[in-house]
């Protein structure tokens, strides 16, 4: 039998559990179970846009925009492309339940931070030096242009914190997630007496 170690805070449910794995024999199937429930849970989150529901920061102005010009506006934050929610995985093992991401911006959009940018943008410009203009643009040069003046490009940007994975700031998980992990783990309780 393996070895799991469950921490609750609530000595009844502590109690409960203890007695549910002395029973199982196989926790895998249990743990799958349960992974697959916090999945469930971070889903809900995409679909509510957090917890509670409509809870994460609104979009900046100029993302909507920017979201409105590319035709992705109205729409949920955080799925553009789906592609955030859609890396959201369960593993499971004999000891522990897991969900997660692959993605690499998934813990900036998760936990917040700052994005800081540097580097340069080559741009065109005329014979006599002048920004070449699309509109109110500046039009990009590429490595043929020889007219081109190189711009040093260095700026940082704050993401808020949308947290799409049910757990707390203090690790926890949150009240729903919290009632449907215990949920899995009462029905497999009353299935092995």
């Amino acid at each position: 039998m393996a070895n799991i170690k469950v921490t609750v805070d609530d000595k009844a449910v502590s109690q409960r559990l203890q007695q549910l794995l002395q029973v199982v024999e196989k926790p895998r199937p249990l743990m799958l179970q349960v992974a697959e429930t916090l999945h469930q849970q971070s889903m809900k989150m995409f679909e509510q846009q957090g917890f509670p529901a409509n809870s994460w920061p609104s979009l900046k102005p100029s993302t909507i925009r920017s979201r409105s010009r590319a035709g992705h506006w109205p729409g949920k934050i955080l799925q553009v492309t789906g592609r955030l929610a859609a890396s959201v995985t369960p593993a499971s093992g004999d000891d522990f339940a897991q969900i997660g991401s692959n993605l690499v911006y998934a813990a900036i959009q998760h936990l917040g931070g700052t994005i800081k940018r540097q580097g340069q943008v080559r741009l065109r410009t005329d014979r006599q030096g002048n920004l070449m203009k699309r509109g109110n643009l500046a039009t990009f040069a590429r490595r043929s242009h020889k007219q081109a003046v190189a711009r040093a490009v260095n700026y940082s940007i704050v993401i808020r914190p949308r947290p799409f994975l049910p757990v707390t700031d203090n690790q926890q998980l949150n009240k729903p997630a919290f009632e449907a992990v215990m949920g899995v783990l009462n029905d497999a309780f009353m299935k092995s007496r």
